[in-house]
């Protein structure tokens, strides 16, 4: 279980807790409380998605084609395209997921990205030119960008194919 602890003793524990006390903590969780529960909303369907792959650690082997068959065909299609409809409602898409600066759900939202691609699930998300636009720009953010680069990046692979 990660843990979380600053300088003054403070401890927390949980992901979900920890990336949005982060969140508050550095102004990602929008701008005001409207970008704050659309937020919220974001990071409920980012998890559900998240649900729906990690299925892919449970199900019987002989059972994991099929499933990521209809992940591609029908699942990740459904919830790409609603994500997809989120991005393209704010700016047009040319930005951020909600309001005009980064927040937690755009991290959320590109790290899920990166899952999708890291399981062989890229040629759902190629159907939204938006959403690839997007994660090229998170991706590009110079910390992310180092990151992606360096060794401390794992591949974020559920399963092998």
């Amino acid at each position: 279980m990660p843990v979380w602890q600053e300088p003054s003793g403070f401890r927390l524990a949980q992901s979900s807790a920890i990336a949005n006390h982060i969140a508050r903590t550095h102004g990602l969780r929008g701008k005001n409380a409207t970008e704050e529960a659309q937020c919220d909303e974001l990071l409920g369907a980012i998890d559900d998605v998240r649900f729906e792959m990690r299925k892919l650690t449970t199900v019987a082997a002989d059972q994991r084609a099929a499933l990521r068959a209809e992940l591609v065909s029908a699942t990740l299609l459904r919830w790409l395209g609603y994500l997809d409809r989120v991005l393209e409602k704010n700016g047009g898409g040319a930005g951020y997921v909600v309001g005009a600066s980064i927040t937690v759900a755009d991290l959320a939202l590109w790290y899920l990205l990166e899952q999708i691609r890291d399981n062989g699930f890229g040629g759902a998300l190629e159907r939204y030119p938006a959403m690839m636009a997007f994660a090229e720009r998170i991706g590009s953010r110079p910390r992310i960008a180092a990151y992606l680069k360096s060794a401390r990046r794992p591949p974020l692979v559920l399963l092998p194919t």
